[in-house]
């Protein structure tokens, strides 16, 4: 996570340690605030010069933070790191497939695939990739949509442009205020008129009930005119 950071990481844990990589022959010692992991397993075109200090590739930082549970976090921080340096996919399956027996390695083979720079937030990820898990069709990230008079009415959380259905995760920070309640609801008005319907979802509500989240919106695609959703 310290080489993400470094690399321009946006969504970070403030009072994490700080990540050191050493070789198994290195000094030990421990500090306070410091994590230190001593490995063998790193070559020299896994490092870089970032701010004239040592640090992973992004290829190699998005294997490491793609590895660690839990899942949803990993592909948040995978996200961010597409978004933030130049990670190239193509080269982060490529190392996967040449580092098959290391741990956590089928977490990673799994979220490669899910990878979406455009996500704007950890949660927006974290609901994504729990509509994606239920077997639901992938949503579309940021999708912008335009009045008749090519204005931008809105820039949908999650979506599916077929379907003019728009998914919105509703953060406390952002959406809880009476201004920000009115906002959206004009902003859902504007979108109905123009024949979207929108499925608004709080954090309460994935961590309590998401199989209701799910299934809210599952009964939408079907009435949309989705033949069955979960076979997507």
């Amino acid at each position: 996570m310290s080489a993400a950071v470094l690399h321009g990481a946006r969504f970070t844990d403030h009072d994490a340690d700080i990540e050191l990589i050493r070789g198994l022959t290195g000094q030990g010692r421990q500090f306070d605030g410091v994590r230190i992991m001593r490995t063998d397993h790193l070559a020299a075109d896994d490092v870089q010069v970032v701010d004239g200090l040592a640090v992973t590739t992004p290829v190699r930082t998005a294997y490491d933070i793609g590895r660690r549970g839990p899942a949803w976090k990993a592909l948040a921080r995978l996200d961010d790191l597409a978004f933030v340096s130049d990670l190239d996919l193509a080269e982060l399956w490529a190392y996967i497939r040449d580092h098959p027996h290391t741990k956590g390695i089928r977490q990673i083979r799994d979220l490669i695939q899910y990878i979406e720079p455009k996500s704007e937030s950890p949660r927006e990820t974290a609901l994504r990739y729990l509509i994606i898990k239920s077997g639901l069709p992938r949503p579309e990230a940021q999708i912008e949509v335009f009045g008749a008079d090519g204005r931008l009415i809105a820039k949908l959380d999650l979506g599916y442009r077929r379907y003019k259905i728009d998914i919105e995760y509703d953060g406390v920070e952002h959406h809880t205020s009476a201004d920000d309640r009115a906002d959206n609801a004009e902003r859902d008005r504007k979108l109905s008129d123009l024949g979207w319907d929108t499925i608004r979802v709080t954090g309460q509500a994935m961590s309590t009930n998401p199989d209701k989240v799910v299934a809210t919106i599952e009964e939408l695609l079907a009435i949309r005119g989705c033949r069955n959703p979960r076979r997507h």
